[in-house]
């Protein structure tokens, strides 16, 4: 396995899984029988034999979590991994809400491949849904909106059906052992004895040292501005257990677009303000709200300016959200400015100090995981918001139109909510996964997410609104 995911399994906890989420609801065809449902589960189990990584398990050698790797699981068993569950009656979003929650607490059993996929039925409007669990140190940097939308086809007619553990990964390895040995001596990285893990890791940092990665972060002035001063004391920065609590937002993309046009802005500029917007109305419901602005760590893409050369990505960078500035157009102004300064700086970053100011901010990130350190690094920002492009046009399973689509992030300590949005279908949809006990009433904030959208709209465009 390579240092990047063997982190992912040493970070994870009871209180703090690192599995990833996606919900994805689909429409039933007006025409299909009574046994439509069935038929699907039963065309996906017969749908081909899974390939690897999804057929693996982690081995373990005698130097722990460095020293493990996956192997071909060869008492894989197709029913432990795919189920076929129900919603009670009504069957509404809270009941499917109270479900996914519960399924997204529950950390990934270790003792055979590392994720699962329940199909949900009985939601009202005849729709039913899936959600797909995967450990992130099983898929490392591949996305996964990306991977499930894969499996699906670009329309109704096509109805055969590509379960996802028969998809190959981008970047992974085949199932033997002998392949993935290969591909690592190719890089001069020894994989013989019980220390492949350690070796890899080894020979990925020998180029880096803490020391030399700090200094080389802290040579451009712009980049060192990211370290300038810690995120405010807030609820979100409290020690979290491992109960989640899950929300959605679901909104036209036409509408997000039309606010940018007005005020000069971009689709992310305004996504970012609706975060910051309804997070300050959250959390002076709870008199609750920091003096100083909310800091979210996103990932910033250069691209978004229209860089045709470079579509590089600089993750990890730190966005004030304007929540300490009460005036709508001021917070959005505040917010432009904020972004495309951080954009700057991933486009003029040259790639070594890209990557180790990634390594920097990643090693404060990972330390706060250690027990008994956590709460004594500084907190560098409070919570993560991504967002992914997904898919313009409709996609179907076995006749069924995908209808919204969610991320579904993991959390880790002192960090309690992640805000997470991918576009399909000319709709942007939006998960937010919070820690339960810390942030309790979560769905108010995906409401409230809606609240900040039409208000700006009332202020921007007026009479122009249309409902």
């Amino acid at each position: 396995m390579s240092p990047q995911n063997l982190v992912w399994l040493k970070m994870e906890t009871s209180d703090t899984p690192m599995h990833l989420g996606v919900l994805a609801t689909f429409k039933i065809p007006a025409k299909a029988d009574k046994d439509y449902l069935s038929d699907l589960a039963t065309s996906m189990r017969e749908g081909g034999e899974a390939v690897a990584p999804w057929n693996q398990r982690l081995s373990f050698s005698g130097e722990g979590i460095l020293g493990s790797r996956l192997l071909k699981d060869d008492h894989f068993s197709l029913d432990h991994h795919f189920r076929h569950s129900a919603l009670p009656q009504p069957g509404g979003e809270k009941e499917l809400g109270i479900l996914v929650s519960r399924l997204h607490s529950n950390p990934i059993v270790r003792d055979g491949p590392l994720w699962e996929l329940h199909l949900i039925e009985g939601i009202a409007g005849r729709r039913y849904a899936f959600y797909l669990k995967v450990h992130h140190a099983l898929i490392g940097d591949v996305n996964l909106l990306e991977t499930f939308m894969a499996s699906l086809s670009t329309t109704a007619r096509q109805r055969d059906v590509r379960p996802i553990w028969t998809l190959p990964l981008p970047n992974k390895q085949g199932e033997e052992d002998e392949a993935s040995d290969d591909n690592l001596a190719e890089h001069g990285i020894d994989t013989s004895g019980a220390n492949n893990g350690i070796d890899q890791f080894k020979s990925v940092m020998k180029p880096y040292t803490f020391e030399a990665l700090k200094k080389s972060a802290f040579q451009l002035p712009a980049l060192s501005a990211q370290f300038s001063r810690n995120a405010p004391r807030s609820t979100l920065n409290r020690k979290i257990n491992g109960q989640r609590r899950f929300s959605t937002f679901h909104i036209e993309l036409a509408r997000i677009q039309t606010l940018a046009d007005a005020t000069q802005s971009d689709r992310k500029q305004v996504l970012i303000y609706l975060c910051g917007t309804a997070l300050r109305r959250f959390f002076k419901e709870y008199n609750s709200l920091p003096d100083e602005s909310l800091i979210a760590m996103a990932p910033v893409s250069v691209s978004a300016l229209g860089d045709t050369e470079s579509v590089r990505v600089l993750k990890l960078l730190r966005l004030p959200l304007a929540t300490d500035v009460g005036d709508p157009l001021s917070r959005l102004e505040v917010i432009k400015a904020s972004l495309n300064k951080a954009r700057q700086v991933a486009r003029t970053l040259p790639t070594p100090l890209s990557d180790g100011y990634n390594i920097v901010q990643s090693i404060n990130m990972f330390s706060k995981q250690l027990m008994g350190v956590g709460r004594f690094v500084p907190k560098g920002f409070n919570l993560t918001i991504s967002s992914t492009d997904g898919c313009d046009s409709a996609l179907f399973l076995k006749g069924a139109r995908l209808e919204t689509i969610y991320p579904m992030n993991h959390l880790m300590q002192f960090s309690a909510l992640s805000i997470d949005c991918v576009n399909y279908g000319g709709t942007l949809n939006v998960g937010v996964v919070g820690a339960r006990d810390t942030l309790p009433h979560l769905q108010r904030i995906a409401v409230y997410l809606g609240t900040a959208l039409n208000e700006l709209e009332e202020l921007v465009l007026g009479d122009e609104v249309v409902s």
